[in-house]
């Protein structure tokens, strides 16, 4: 992998991969997860399916600053095979910031030393911008399901952003309420999409393939609303993400075909694929 922008590289005893410029890995970093949670001000989050997430103080840029640091262990060959999650997160990560979307404040990226397959792997990143599974990640900042419903304003403004995000060329994957974060500004809502193992970056990509990627993405996040959500503004989220969309009117209405089933049957469940949705709608 090329140096990203703002990168150099790291080589450690245990880990290899790269360092933001101006930050400083503790020594530590680390043999086993546990071993996070023995670092002075290191505080355990999270325990799921192998990630274990501690927030700590790290030095960047010479003071202490409040971080995240995710140790995974994910014991698929199917995710192995793939680029590791750190390094798949940053390098998604420096797109959406290039295109001026708001995500992980990435750190360091790193995998263990001598690995053939990425087993393992190390994300450090800034605090505000960090896990999705957490209630909150920082003072203001919060899930959808988790604090609040949608309003009209929401889900109208959460529409023109899947929109955008969508006709700049990204595509989420698995775009769920627990991966939009989202601050409240002033006069508008922030949006800041997170766990990004999935997300593709292709821009240009033809019509008929864009309709599958974004129908994947709608039928996802959908599926992950509240009933109540989908049944009061749900309808406003899809309008105004329509209307955002960079595509001819017969795709668009294919798209809302497509996220209509799931309101009109409520059988569309979030882990399972768009086929797997689409056949269960069809024999039902």
């Amino acid at each position: 992998m090329k140096a990203p922008p703002g990168f150099s590289r790291h080589s450690g005893p245990t880990f290899v991969g790269w360092i933001r410029e101006g930050f400083q890995p503790p020594a530590d970093l680390l043999e086993r997860p546990e071993e996070i949670g023995n670092l002075p001000g290191a505080e355990h989050l999270l325990d799921c399916r192998g990630r274990q997430i501690h927030r700590l103080p790290l030095v960047f840029k010479g003071a202490p600053r409040s971080c995240f640091a995710y140790y995974f262990t994910n014991a698929s060959l199917g995710r192995s095979l793939r680029r590791s999650y750190a390094f798949r997160t940053l390098r998604i990560s420096l797109k959406l910031q290039e295109r001026g979307f708001s995500t992980l404040d990435v750190l360091a990226a790193m995998k263990r030393r001598g690995e053939l397959l990425n087993w393992t792997g190390l994300l450090v990143a800034g605090e505000l911008q960090s896990v999705c599974e957490l209630p909150s990640a920082g003072q203001h900042v919060f899930q959808i399901h988790a604090s609040i419903s949608l309003s009209q304003e929401l889900a109208t403004s959460l529409g023109k952003y899947l929109g955008s995000l969508h006709n700049a060329g990204f595509f989420h994957g698995d775009l769920k309420t627990r991966h939009i974060l989202i601050s409240e500004g002033t006069e508008t809502w922030d949006f800041r999409l997170v766990d990004l193992e999935k997300c593709i970056y292709i821009p240009g990509l033809p019509g008929p393939l864009r309709v599958l990627a974004a129908s994947r993405d709608l039928v996802q996040l959908f599926a992950s609303l509240p009933q109540a959500d989908v049944d009061s503004t749900g309808q406003l989220l899809l309008d105004s993400y329509l209307g955002t969309l960079s595509l001819s009117g017969r795709q668009k209405e294919t798209l809302r075909r497509i996220t209509g089933l799931y309101g009109k049957r409520g059988r569309f469940r979030q882990g399972r694929t768009l086929l797997a949705n689409v056949l269960d709608l069809v024999k039902h």
